[in-house]
């Protein structure tokens, strides 16, 4: 009998690979997506199987690995300008009276945001991943044309 602390050691592993499990099947289906748009089963050459696979997995890894990178910079601030403009935009359209003193200033936004930061690295390994995929396709298509 398995003791309880590898079960909740197992637990918590298996909880952190949904994500990359989640996103890898994103990313399959970007592909896949791309492959029906292309007809990639219908095709019947070799070197045009291949780029199909090869442009299709490198659409899903540009895709994933962007958001990861697009979550990696609003970590670090880059949108808090825009977003706390849009905020104080909609804050000053809500029915009732707004009270400038009332709405958080700047600082203090920017400080709240900090403390809220998003993992982005299941994203970007999986992007990365999907690129090496896409890397080692495009490397066979280039050892199969010439």
């Amino acid at each position: 009998m398995k003791s309880l602390s590898a079960t909740v050691s197992w637990y918590k592993m298996s909880k952190a690979y949904i994500k990359y499990i989640i996103v890898a099947i994103i990313g399959i289906a970007i592909a896949f997506g791309y492959f029906l748009i292309n007809g990639l089963f219908g095709l019947t050459e070799l070197e045009e199987i291949l780029k199909c696979i090869c442009d299709g997995i490198t659409i899903a890894g540009v895709v994933i690995l962007g958001s990861g990178l697009l979550l990696m910079a609003s970590n670090f601030g880059a949108f808090d300008g825009l977003t706390y403009g849009v905020s104080s935009i909609f804050a000053m359209r809500k029915p009732g009276k707004y009270e400038l003193s009332e709405h958080e200033n700047y600082q203090e936004y920017t400080e709240r945001k900090k403390e809220k930061k998003v993992p982005t690295g299941y994203l970007i390994f999986t992007g990365i991943a999907f690129l090496l995929l896409a890397f080692i396709v495009l490397i066979w298509y280039l050892n199969v044309t010439t």
